[in-house]
């Protein structure tokens, strides 16, 4: 009996998807994901408090050094352990997904633009919307953070584009992003226009989706390891965007969190269907082109 409850255990869906994202991870990959960037983050958290000072945002007098360097700041223990936290499990969680849908390099190149490219972007948002608010400066990786919420989705339609239709591509992680922007903008302001429209485009969004991959759903079905991952990837996106956009607290840089979060969904996203237009397009011409 003890041997078969240490067998449920061992083939639970939630280990075997730890397991295999665990297996297929070299060290090198490991240590650069989950332990250079938080180590990094902590040095820069014991530097004497006028260094640390000089490397933030200053609003009013912004500088392309405090622009970049500000998104590696924190403002205390607890600031840096909370985002340090966010971002090892939002790693965790799109690796898994990027491995189970052979995504790791498209992984790992979006990671070095979001911790090259989007550091200014954050900043430049900042410094646009904040300047004349009162606001003296920012700092803080929440908004990198936010990128990687914001790649989750996108992340997850790759991992049903390998495991249950080609017909799947990213930018239909659009569909997610429809029902999460309608709760945000829900808990900003309540009902509006624009969560109708938005509540109105996911539903559709959907059905098209549904109707695209229709009787293509049986190996995820029929797999607990992919439904457990995919429920995972789901609920930490409606849940998470939520709690760094709304639930916050007074003075955080929400729109340094926006701008990271749409960059992080629209990033490959757009690319995707780019694309795709692209192809459908060159199908249309070809087709004409026959016809004629």
């Amino acid at each position: 009996m003890l041997q078969k409850a240490r067998d449920k255990i061992r083939n639970l869906p939630l280990l075997n998807v730890v397991r295999r994202t665990w297996t297929e991870t070299s060290m090198l990959e490991f240590g650069l994901l989950f332990v250079a960037l938080p180590a990094l983050l902590a040095a820069i958290e014991t530097l004497p408090q006028t260094v640390q000072d000089s490397l933030t945002l200053h609003i009013e007098s912004p500088t392309l050094w405090g622009a970049y360097l500000s998104n590696f700041v924190h403002g205390g223990t607890s600031h840096l352990v909370a985002n340090i936290a966010n971002y090892v499990l939002l790693m965790a969680v799109l690796l898994s997904l990027a491995i189970y849908a052979n995504w790791e390099r498209e992984l790992y190149l979006t990671t070095i633009f979001f911790l090259t490219v989007l550091p200014l972007i954050v900043s430049a948002y900042s410094v646009w919307t904040l300047q004349g608010s009162g606001v003296v400066r920012t700092y803080g990786f929440s908004g990198i953070d936010a990128a990687f919420l914001g790649l989750l989705p996108v992340a997850t339609f790759a991992f049903l584009r390998r495991e249950v239709s080609s017909n799947i591509r990213l930018h239909h992680s659009l569909v997610l992003v429809a029902v999460e922007m309608a709760l945000i903008l829900f808990g900003w302001g309540g009902l509006s226009i624009s969560v109708i429209g938005l509540s109105v485009l996911a539903i559709l969004g959907t059905g098209l989706l549904y109707w695209d991959t229709r009787g293509e759903w049986g190996t995820l079905i029929d797999t607990p390891e992919y439904q457990t991952l995919l429920f995972i990837a789901i609920a930490f996106f409606l849940i998470l965007p939520f709690q760094n956009l709304v639930n916050v607290e007074t003075g955080t840089n929400v729109y340094g969190h926006l701008i990271g979060f749409v960059v992080g969904f629209l990033f490959l996203s757009v690319l995707s269907l780019v694309i795709d237009l692209r192809r459908q397009a060159t199908e249309i011409q070809e087709e004409f082109a026959f016809t004629l």
